[in-house]
């Protein structure tokens, strides 16, 4: 689901979920920690983000949600884990990330944008933050960093 290749030090990870627009599942996050960590590697000098067909990523994915809601301690704090995981790779990878956008970038996808250090948009893209509208707490620092880093918007 996250394809990844190297190719003159440029380490580019594709979120490859066409038929569920490209949203993330735990097994995703997972997958994109793991090739974070790869940044670790001397061969690897940039990473470039992006998504496959014409979403870039349209956020979490819906029935990670709905399986939370009948889930123990355990396994919602192991599923809190595993993004948090995600989180600090991004926060702490060694080299810049680039992210490529073109059409929607929803809620964790966008989110995930204001935490690397380039962003090029397609003019087809389309950035949206659905927290408030679905009653959910905006994630990874996304309403503390919009308003100091506007030239994410």
């Amino acid at each position: 689901m996250i394809a990844s290749s190297l190719s003159h030090h440029i380490l580019t990870l594709t979120i490859n979920r066409p038929h569920a627009k490209n949203a993330l599942n735990l097994e995703m996050y997972q997958q994109l920690t793991q090739h974070l960590h790869q940044a670790n590697d001397p061969n690897v000098h940039v990473i470039v983000l992006m998504g496959l067909s014409d979403v870039f990523c349209s956020g979490n994915d819906i029935t990670d949600f709905i399986s939370l809601t009948t889930a123990d301690a355990d396994q919602c704090q192991h599923s809190r884990s595993i993004i948090e995981d995600f989180m600090f790779a991004m926060i702490d990878c060694p080299v810049p990330i680039v992210a490529a956008v073109s059409g929607n970038a929803i809620g964790i996808g966008m989110t995930m944008l204001q935490h690397c250090d380039f962003v090029f948009a397609c003019p087809s893209a389309n950035f949206s933050l659905p927290f408030v509208k679905l009653g959910l707490c905006p994630e990874f620092g996304s309403s503390l960093l919009l308003p100091v880093r506007p030239e994410v918007v």
